[in-house]
This record gives C-alpha cells, structure tokens and sequence, in this order.
C-alpha cells in the first residue's frame, strides 16, 4: 500500500460516526450547567443525612440542620410572594395615576378654553401650558415638580424622551414670552401655543 492508498484508508476510518465529534448546542450547555447546580444544591441538602448515618452527627444536629432548611425554604417562599404582590399592586396604582393625571389635564384644557371665551387670555395661556405638562405625566415621561423652572422640565424631558423633549422645548419658548410679558397675549398667539399642546396630548408615548 502507498502513501496516497494509506491516506485514503485514513480518511475512511476518520469519516465514520464514531469519530465525528457531536455538535452541542447551547440549550444542552446551559441545562447541563442547571442540572449541575441542582445536583450539588441536592448534595448539600442531604449532606446532613449522610453524615448522620455515618456517625458524624447526632439525630439532635440533623433535626437542627433540617429546621435551618425549612425555615430557610419558608423565607424564600415569603420574599417572593411579597415582591409578587408588589408587582400586582403597583399595577392598579400606576393606572389610578395615570388617570388622575388625564382628568387634571383634561380639566386644565376645558380650563383654558373658558378663559379664553371670557377674554382672559392670559390666565388661559397658563392653563394651556399645564394641561400639556400634565398630559405628559399621564404617560409617566414626565414628573411634574413645582421647584422645577419651565426649561428646567424641558431639559429633563430631552435627555430621558428627546422627541417629546423636543416638543415640550417649543411651547415653553412660545410660552414663557406670554407667560412673562415679552410678547403680547393674543388670540392668535393662544390658538397657535394650544395647537402645539393639543398635539402633545395627542401623540403617543
């Protein structure tokens, strides 16, 4: 036999099913490394029975190490049924909110366009302004504090949301001039600055 017949033979031998290495996937990895950390978690769990019935420890130690388990079962048990109903509170909460914040905008808006009717354009602009403020913590983007300043909420919002951000920024420059006196209060301008709020309202979040 030569080397070129040799080396054919070889390749025969190598290509045969018992010498392909098998492919293991991840899945198989990561449930052969769960089913590890279940064996020794089990190892550990009946190490006192073991060493009981080998002479190490007393009935009096096993019954303590036992109690130690159980009690230790009993907190996990408590922690996660206390973060459940954490979880399943905070949900009815956060949907009371929202819609306390809806109506507080949604009244804000009526608000405005009352005063509006009435001539009081001025008091209007600022209920416009608020229903939009209120509007965005409807959606939980936005956390409305009073020590905050107009831009100050502004910047926040553009740094967590920057397209709302964006929109935001755009009615507090409209705003803050009538707010303060820059720029005379008039109908043109409050249906111009409740043209933005409406769209702010409006958009999704």
């Amino acid at each position: 036999m030569d080397e070129s017949q040799a080396l054919q033979a070889l390749n025969a031998i190598l290509s045969r099913p018992e010498f392909k290495p098998s492919a293991v996937s991840l899945w198989d990895v990561f449930w052969s490394a769960v089913w590890e950390q279940v064996r020794e978690f089990l190892a550990w769990l009946l190490s006192p029975m073991q060493d009981m019935l080998a002479g190490r420890i007393s009935w009096l130690q096993l019954g303590a190490a036992s109690l130690a388990v159980v009690v230790l079962i009993a907190a996990c048990w408590f922690a996660a049924r206390v973060v459940a109903f954490s979880v399943v509170r905070d949900r009815p909460s956060a949907r009371a909110n929202a819609s306390i914040q809806r109506e507080r905008s949604d009244h804000l808006w009526t608000e405005a366009q009352d005063l509006a009717t009435r001539g009081q354009l001025a008091e209007a602009v600022r209920s416009l302004y608020l229903s939009g403020l209120y509007a965005l913590a409807e959606h939980d983007v936005l956390h409305v504090e009073e020590a905050l300043t107009n831009r100050e909420h502004a910047l926040r919002l553009a740094r967590a949301r920057p397209e709302a951000g964006e929109s935001l920024t755009a009615i507090v420059e409209r705003y803050e001039p009538l707010r303060y006196g820059a720029r005379a209060v008039t109908r043109e301008a409050f249906d111009e600055l409740g043209r933005l709020v409406q769209r702010l309202r409006l958009e999704p979040r």
